[in-house]
């Protein structure tokens, strides 16, 4: 006897997964499929250890981490298939701490503060670094490539962030 229904259902994960790594914890599973009655079952691992286990169109990763994501779909005519998703998820936002060094002059016979060194440096434990920005008493945001020169004197107001691979943006300090 031939099925009414001869195709297998074709499985969708929204939001797409466009990025190594995503700051996105809630997805979308849709189904293509010509017949009714598709039924949705999905196992989640968390990297590589932790399982949870869920039915229907909703899935939401509440861990950080390297994750698979399994699915099931079988339609009313009885045909099944298996899809799986990598979603590296980073919800948390890089750290930068800063130093900072005097540079010191040596024209006269006395010691003296010519300048300072500010040397920034973030971390991320999971997407890694993107980019580090600072900007100098409310100026133009610039992108952080190498040491930033400062003069003595005065108030000086450093501004910095930085961004992970996964779209997390640090509070700016």
């Amino acid at each position: 006897m031939i099925s009414w229904y001869d195709h297998q259902p074709v499985a969708a994960l929204t939001p797409n997964l466009g990025s190594a790594w995503t700051n996105v914890t809630e997805y979308t599973l849709t189904v293509t499929d010509d017949g009714t009655n598709v039924k949705m079952y999905w196992l989640l691992t968390y990297n590589s250890s932790e399982m949870e286990r869920g039915e229907g169109t909703a899935v939401k990763i509440s861990r950080d981490g390297r994750n698979f994501l399994m699915v099931l779909s079988k339609d009313s005519g009885g045909h099944e298939s298996h899809y799986g998703f990598y979603i590296n998820v980073d919800t948390t936002a890089p750290v930068t701490t800063y130093k900072v060094t005097p540079v010191y002059g040596t024209d006269k016979p006395d010691k003296y503060i010519k300048g300072y060194t500010v040397t920034l440096n973030a971390s991320d434990q999971l997407s890694g670094v993107k980019a580090t920005f600072y900007r100098v008493n409310g100026g133009t945001w610039r992108k952080y490539t190498a040491p930033i020169n400062l003069q003595p004197g005065g108030n000086t107001n450093l501004e910095y962030y930085s961004e992970d691979n996964a779209g997390n943006k640090e509070v700016h300090s």
